[in-house]
């Protein structure tokens, strides 16, 4: 199993049932297993935030872009 740190999403072992480490990411997990560095900015001008960053590693949707800002 592969561990990561997601800022509010709290440790794995706390997690109560049905919680986001039990769940299927895909998108996720293609991005951590291709060892690519991932760009915080995600072409979006402005002080990167963690909410559209969490939000495009979960959904697999540049939410930056979507929104149009961080």
């Amino acid at each position: 199993m592969l561990w990561i740190l997601l800022d509010g999403v709290g440790h794995p072992e706390d997690a109560p049932p049905g919680s986001i480490w039990e769940q299927s990411l895909p998108t996720f997990e293609l991005l951590l297993r291709s060892g690519q560095a991932l760009d915080a900015r995600l072409e979006v001008d402005g002080l990167p935030q963690s909410g559209t960053g969490q939000t495009s590693w979960l959904c697999g949707v540049n939410a930056a872009k979507v929104m149009n800002r961080h």
